[in-house]
């Protein structure tokens, strides 16, 4: 029942949980959300990252099924 895509879009689903939980991470870390405001682009590029990879593991997936 376990065949690639399944398991493809499993981890393709993880990584992009993984992705937004970056986006999010300089707002549960640091300071208030207002200090951290002009301080999180490098983390935004680090998300836009994970985001890109996750949505090409999803496409691998969904050519996989």
């Amino acid at each position: 029942m376990l065949d690639y895509g399944t398991i493809s879009f499993t981890i393709g689903f993880i990584a992009l949980i993984e992705a937004l939980v970056i986006l999010s991470f300089p707002f549960w870390t640091k300071k208030t959300i207002e200090s951290l405001l002009h301080t999180r682009k490098d983390m935004r590029r680090l998300g836009m990252i994970e985001i890109i990879l996750a949505m090409i593991l999803l496409m691998i997936s969904i050519f996989l099924r």
